[in-house]
């Protein structure tokens, strides 16, 4: 049993493949990953100019919100050519950290079966716990997770549980999509061991970010303890779900399924995933304050803009068919619902709002058509 401090840069360096370098290396490959599967999916189909395209496709909005039909088949083929092998055992790579009130600013690691790390830990059978779930190129300490973790406990006294899956997700992208179903099923089993332990499935809410999101997705849609009462999905990865929908996040992963769009048709899946799927500033990028870039800044906005709504109610959203019909006022007399933490669990539909480009990024109730 041992106590780390989460101050500790050494440790998080240890984890982190965040350097200038490495990050920007990382960028370029993921750039070129996809406009290469962008060739292979064109050059399949130039083949034969006269064959009908029979894979998958997918409806999406124009600029002026009128909805467009594309074939699709980005990341498939590479996807396709990795297996399981590739990555090795989850448990090999996968890590659980606790926090805590009591305990901060240390952490500890739960080791999943282990009873005396669990009780070691502090962890609290009668508190919410908040399982979080990184993305690509991130780990369990920082970023997504340091964020919402320090935003839950200076709300609520909830048990903090950081799912680190660090030496995978800071591989090649299509080897960390490859991990989402391993690392999911791993969630799961150490979900049901904590549900075995005394901890009620109702009070267990996940949210993951990028990939994160369809790791917990995977892991909602494996557990035996009974269905998760909430999953937040944060900007769920795009690429490798769009033509795969075998591990993508979806409504019968838990009871409440909210989602978060805000780098649709680039890095993130634009397409209905949740029970609710909210579309801030139409949900693609650029998001206000976003430079261009690789639709990195959009793709973290949206753990942004959930890291916020944990104190602040102020993300009021309006029910509508399209980003057009929300812009055009056609929607302000439909339902009403507030994005993120404290978003109402039976809402369902697509929601849009505006938010601003620079934090405090809520605006509250305003004129759709003030933007």
């Amino acid at each position: 049993f041992k106590v780390h401090d989460s101050r500790d840069i050494s440790l998080q360096q240890s984890l982190d493949i965040n350097s200038g370098f490495n990050m920007l290396a990382y960028l370029t490959s993921f750039f070129l990953y996809v406009c290469v599967n962008i060739c292979f999916d064109v050059s399949n189909l130039s083949m034969n100019k006269n064959s009908t395209y029979s894979g998958p496709t997918r409806n999406h909005e124009d600029t002026n919100g009128f909805l467009r039909h594309e074939n699709l088949d980005i990341c498939s083929y590479c996807y396709n050519s990795w297996t399981l092998s590739s990555i090795g055992n989850a448990a090999n790579y996968t890590r659980f950290f606790f926090f805590s009130r009591a305990t901060e600013p240390n952490y500890t690691e739960i080791l999943s079966g282990n009873i005396s790390s669990l009780i070691e830990s502090g962890f609290d059978m009668n508190k919410e716990t908040k399982v979080l779930v990184h993305g690509w190129l991130d780990n369990g300490l920082i970023h997504f997770a340091a964020e919402a973790k320090d935003a839950y406990l200076m709300e609520n006294d909830v048990n903090i549980v950081s799912v680190d899956w660090s030496p995978v997700a800071g591989l090649f992208y299509p080897l960390a999509r490859i991990a989402v179903d391993p690392v999911g099923r791993y969630l799961a089993q150490f979900l049901d061991w904590l549900v075995s332990q005394g901890l009620p499935v109702s009070s267990i809410h996940t949210s993951g970010h990028s990939l994160g999101a369809h790791i917990a997705g995977t892991a909602g849609e494996h557990v035996t303890c009974g269905p998760l009462s909430r999953i937040s999905g944060l900007d769920p990865a795009g690429p490798g779900f769009d033509s795969q929908p075998v591990g993508r996040l979806d409504p019968s992963d838990a009871l409440f399924v909210d989602v978060i769009h805000t780098s649709g048709l680039w890095l993130g899946y634009y397409g209905v995933c949740g029970h609710v799927d909210f579309y801030p500033n139409r949900g693609i990028p650029n998001q206000p304050g976003c430079p261009i870039d690789f639709g990195t800044c959009s793709h973290i906005r949206s753990y942004k803009l959930f890291v916020e709504s944990i104190a602040s109610k102020g993300f009021v959203s309006q029910a509508c068919d399209s980003w057009g019909d929300y812009r055009r006022g056609v929607c302000e007399n439909t339902t009403s619902a507030v994005m993120g933490e404290h978003v109402n669990s039976s809402i369902r539909g697509k929601f849009y709002l505006h938010t601003a480009g620079h934090s405090p990024y809520a605006l509250g109730n305003i004129s759709h058509q003030s933007k």
